[in-house]
């Protein structure tokens, strides 16, 4: 499994690229090194981007513990969206549990399968003009936050 977290769109946005094979342990520690950056708390935005994904190993806990997760992020960023790049259909499962289980933080979340991905880009630009009453003009990446982390087995 590989991790890699790029600030994106002026630092306006986040994108999270995951590869190989889904596991909690990657995104807990992409989120410890993540934190400590300046980034993290401008970001209006977020883009997971799991369509390299091969293999998810993460249980029903793990799942609730990200979603309590992004709530308790949600009372320091409570205008926040997220988009959901999801690569195969049990992906696609695994992020809508989360998102159902993450309806608490009021957040605007959409997932979306790996044949409506290019969609998401559209939506993420309407949703942050009517959340932050502005145009998001791109998508480009500003700096790499957090280099690609590999666990191995």
């Amino acid at each position: 499994m590989a991790v890699e977290v790029h600030s994106i769109s002026n630092s306006k946005g986040l994108r999270f690229v995951y590869s190989d094979v889904l596991r909690h342990e990657e995104y807990l520690q992409a989120n410890g090194i993540l934190i400590q950056n300046p980034a993290y708390a401008k970001a209006r935005f977020c883009i997971v981007d799991a369509l390299q994904v091969t293999k998810q190993i993460i249980s029903k806990q793990e799942i609730y513990a990200c979603a309590e997760h992004s709530k308790h992020r949600s009372d320091s960023t409570p205008k926040f969206i997220v988009a959901v790049l999801a690569g195969s259909n049990l992906s696609y499962g695994l992020a809508r549990m989360w998102e159902v289980l993450a309806d608490a933080s009021n957040w605007s979340i959409k997932i979306f399968n790996q044949q409506d991905a290019d969609s998401a880009y559209d939506w993420l630009q309407k949703e942050y003009q009517s959340l932050f009453g502005e145009p998001l003009d791109n998508f480009d990446l500003t700096e790499v936050l957090v280099p690609k982390i590999v666990l191995e087995d």
